[in-house]
């Protein structure tokens, strides 16, 4: 109607602001103004912290020669590592649990305890690093995308995107199966059905760019067991 309304109702009856406010780092706010066209735009507040390059260096370089360099329990061992290293800077405050209980009819229930007693550690950090993840794998899916009618970008995950595109015919990707800030081509599938987050399923054709004999579908649905996968498929 080309009116504005500070609420809106959903299909569900519930009523929800008109505006979105958001809390973004830096490298987040640089990607959405290059992705949108922001109308409207009110900033509140914000805050900035004191940067330094080569805090994590040694860290880093010791888990990362040690990922590159082994494979099995040490490589997956020095990955957890890696990735603790966001984890434990990000840590939450609340560490609310739930413990189990048997029910009058003899099920299965569960209480909530709430807590809030922890202290974070550096929520800035753990911000900093995810957002440059994210800034990584959005910046590598848009160089590929072309159109929802034609071939490309598809669907990404935290690390991961899915494209119907030859190999040699992807942007902006680098491949390595080790080497940190590369990407494993692992798979390449003719058809595809996106469901929504970690549900898809792909028909694969080639794996590590090698043709595989015998085509295979390969479902993604999280939570789901591989039981079901296969009943799935028949």
């Amino acid at each position: 109607t080309g009116k504005y309304f500070q609420t809106f109702t959903d299909r569900n009856g519930v009523v929800h602001d008109s505006i979105v406010e958001l809390t973004l780092t830096c490298t987040d706010w640089q990607l959405m103004q290059e992705h949108y066209d922001l109308v409207d735009l009110e900033i509140l507040d914000g805050c900035w912290f004191f940067a330094r390059q080569g805090m994590f260096d040694e860290y880093i370089d010791i888990y990362k020669k040690i990922k590159m360099e082994s494979k099995g329990a040490q490589r997956q061992i020095a990955k957890l590592f890696l990735n603790n290293l966001y984890g434990k800077l990000a840590t939450s405050t609340i560490s609310s649990f739930k413990y189990a209980y048997e029910r009058e009819d003899g099920s299965l229930g569960f209480h909530v305890q709430l807590e809030d007693d922890k202290d974070p550690v550096y929520i800035a950090g753990g911000s900093a690093i995810t957002s440059y993840s994210r800034n990584f794998t959005i910046r590598a899916a848009q160089q590929n995308y072309h159109g929802a009618d034609k071939a490309g970008f598809k669907y990404a995950d935290t690390d991961s995107i899915h494209c119907d595109l030859p190999p040699s015919e992807i942007k902006g990707i680098r491949v390595d199966d080790n080497d940190f800030c590369a990407w494993k081509l692992e798979s390449c599938w003719d058809t595809a059905k996106f469901i929504r987050q970690k549900t898809y399923v792909e028909h694969v054709t080639h794996e590590d760019l090698k043709p595989i004999d015998i085509p295979y579908y390969n479902i993604k649905c999280a939570g789901m067991p591989e039981h079901c996968k296969e009943l799935f498929l028949k």
